[in-house]
């Protein structure tokens, strides 16, 4: 099995990576906890470190099952 690149829409990574997973594909999106700050309000958010990027560990086979 080799891990290939998804290309996603710009903010939803980790949307794409729930969906992958929840048909049985391994997918992986890395994230890192950034502070946001507001006017009113500070928030800790999970940043994908690859944007637009998803990766995913299929077999060649399988590729048509993704895409």
């Amino acid at each position: 099995m080799k891990w290939y690149v998804l290309y996603t829409r710009p903010r939803s990574e980790k949307k794409a990576e729930k969906q992958l997973q929840s048909i049985g594909i391994d997918a992986y999106c890395p994230t890192f906890s950034k502070i946001s700050r507001w006017s009113d309000r500070k928030r800790k958010i999970d940043v994908p470190v690859l944007t637009s990027m998803v990766l995913v560990n299929i077999n060649h086979n399988d590729l048509k099952k993704v895409f």
